[in-house]
């Protein structure tokens, strides 16, 4: 009877110990849903937009993530957007970004859950329409693997080639195209693949010159291929890779 008793004792104590001031149980706190929430992530986390429509809007997706990474239930979470300079640009409650005059912002998403708040910051510069360099033209691409994944069986030192035409008139930092041709040469001269269909080229570049590309197939359905680099007037130069399997470097002179 004793040990009960003391039993029942401790296991009173211990619900008073859980017990608010207002005589309410208190909730665990190692998983409640604030506990967890550890950071707020956007994307993108900078852009560049022209104040000519449609060019001059975007949309930035923020996710509020857990301490191990994954994401927080969108239960209770309450999301604002604000602007630093809202004469240059303005962001809805939806998180669309509009870009009004040039200048630069930092857009502000605030998640809170409960009594947690976690903030990260969107950069935005907006120009003119004309303020990136036109990389609009025709180029011939030549991309070397320098690394292969050795399951695919490609030797290193292999030619990636392709025709691409792009059409872009420095009024965003957006541009579209097409490739064709697109073929692969072993280091002995041998093709290897050729015959390709025609796929469609996207990609953005920066008003300092960096610039993105990337070729996918018709119906941008899987991306073939996938470039970073410098735009320098007659061509571009950087570093690709595809698949994940292979990576290498790049030069597309424009004819």
């Amino acid at each position: 009877m004793t040990k009960r008793v003391t039993l029942s004792l401790l296991l009173l104590a211990g619900a008073l110990l859980a017990c608010s001031d207002s005589g309410h149980l208190l909730a665990p706190t190692s998983d409640s849903p604030n506990t967890q929430f550890a950071a707020v992530q956007v994307s993108p986390v900078s852009l560049e937009l022209s104040t000519l429509a449609p060019w001059n809007t975007a949309v930035v997706t923020a996710k509020a993530v857990t301490r191990a990474g994954g994401t927080v239930p969108n239960s209770g979470l309450v999301v604002a957007y604000s602007s630093s300079a809202p004469t240059t640009a303005t962001v809805s409650d939806s998180g669309l970004i509009t870009g009004l005059t040039p200048g630069d912002a930092v857009i502000t998403v605030a998640m809170t859950l409960e009594d947690v708040t976690h903030t990260a910051d969107v950069t935005v510069a907006v120009h003119e329409p004309g303020s990136w360099p036109a990389v609009g033209g025709v180029y011939d691409l030549t991309a070397t693997i320098t690394h292969s994944d050795p399951a695919w069986g490609i030797p290193n030192g292999t030619l990636q080639l392709a025709l691409i035409t792009i059409q872009h008139n420095g009024d965003t930092s957006q541009f579209t195209g097409t490739f064709e041709d697109f073929r692969a040469v072993d280091p002995d001269g041998t093709v290897t693949a050729s015959g390709n269909p025609p796929g469609t080229v996207i990609g953005t570049v920066q008003t300092d010159g960096h610039i993105v590309m990337e070729l996918f197939n018709v119906g941008m359905q899987s991306s073939y291929w996938y470039g970073s680099g410098t735009f320098t007037g007659q061509g571009m130069s950087g570093n690709f890779g595809a698949g994940g399997h292979i990576t290498g470097t790049f030069v597309a002179n424009r004819r």
